[in-house]
């Protein structure tokens, strides 16, 4: 496929997002010094917002892109759900949110002084729904993977991707042939509720957190990889390494390391929501794993150049795309 083919492909990709939805709210202030109070600092507030996160980020950077999304996730009947709900509808994501009486909504509030992170406070507890909700919740998810090109499943680890709803995904999307990426939670004791997805794609401490002697080189890359390929059924494996890029493994155990240049004034928030939201529509457009990867690496990268929860632009996107070789 040649660089031609991509940028005249007219589609809008369609991609299902499945996931934890979650509040992020951002206090930035001036730093004044000690307060006297004791041994604290003292940050006088100069501005506070907040934004839809996790699966809701996702969304909206699939939009961004270019795509077409439809988001499905849960959030507490309090005031963070309620604001998160109109973030999501002001980003104009159309979505299936169950809204839960007996769970919380997610929040993390980041705190920073003079621009620099000072303290992240965070509200959470597991997602609980009931058995009808949970019959209602599968009935709408096949109905909109039938619709969609590809899936991506946003697993935060909050409960909204319960071992029953990933494993009715999976079987669905393996059963019409539909490609689903999975963004894996942090401290997972091991990847089995991911078994015969066709792509997982843990960060290197998620990684880590299972293959316990990993390391950043591409012999020690490769074995996680082929481990994890084998031990759970799975297709693909990408492993994102923050500043050294990412790695694939493909169906056919072919391995890649995509690097990009070194970034300045690194802000990690959503790199991966970007990379994984990328990877869906780029797949979508090329039908090709390796190149979709190989983009969605360097469009990561330009994510974390930028402050708080970034959403790559369709023009940064395609700018992107142009500078790849005429044949990748």
């Amino acid at each position: 496929m040649n660089i031609k083919e991509i940028l005249n492909n007219k589609k809008k990709p369609k991609v299902l997002i499945i996931g934890d939805v979650m509040l992020d709210t951002f206090i930035l202030g001036k730093h004044l010094g000690k307060s006297p109070e004791g041994p604290i600092p003292l940050v006088k507030k100069n501005k506070e917002y907040s934004t839809a996160g996790a699966a809701a980020l996702v969304a909206q950077c699939v939009n961004k892109m270019g795509g077409n999304s439809f988001l499905i996730g849960g959030h507490g009947k309090d005031s963070n759900g309620a604001e998160l709900n109109y973030k999501i509808k002001k980003n104009k994501i159309k979505n299936y949110i169950i809204t839960s009486n007996n769970s919380v909504t997610t929040s993390k509030t980041r705190i920073f002084s003079n621009l620099k992170p000072l303290l992240r406070l965070d509200c959470e507890d597991q997602f609980k729904i009931s058995k009808k909700e949970i019959i209602k919740l599968k009935k709408k998810i096949k109905q909109k993977i039938k619709l969609s090109d590809v899936i991506i499943v946003s697993d935060y680890g909050k409960g909204f991707c319960s071992k029953e709803i990933l494993k009715f995904i999976i079987k669905i999307t393996n059963d019409f042939k539909i490609p689903l990426l999975i963004d894996t939670r942090k401290n997972a004791k091991d990847f089995n509720i991911y078994r015969k997805s066709y792509c997982i794609k843990p960060n290197f401490f998620e990684a880590k957190s299972i293959y316990k002697s990993l390391k950043k080189n591409d012999k020690s890359l490769k074995k996680c990889s082929l481990l994890f390929k084998k031990k759970y059924k799975l297709k693909n494996v990408i492993i994102t390494l923050g500043q050294d890029g990412s790695t694939l493994l493909d169906e056919k155990n072919e391995f890649y390391h995509f690097k990009d240049k070194v970034r300045k004034n690194i802000d990690v928030t959503g790199a991966g929501d970007n990379f994984i939201s990328a990877l869906a529509v780029l797949l979508s457009l090329t039908k090709n794993l390796k190149i979709a990867s190989n983009i969605s690496n360097k469009l990561s990268g330009i994510a974390v150049e930028k402050f708080g929860t970034y959403a790559v632009t369709k023009e940064i996107f395609y700018s992107e795309i142009k500078k790849q070789p005429d044949n990748i």
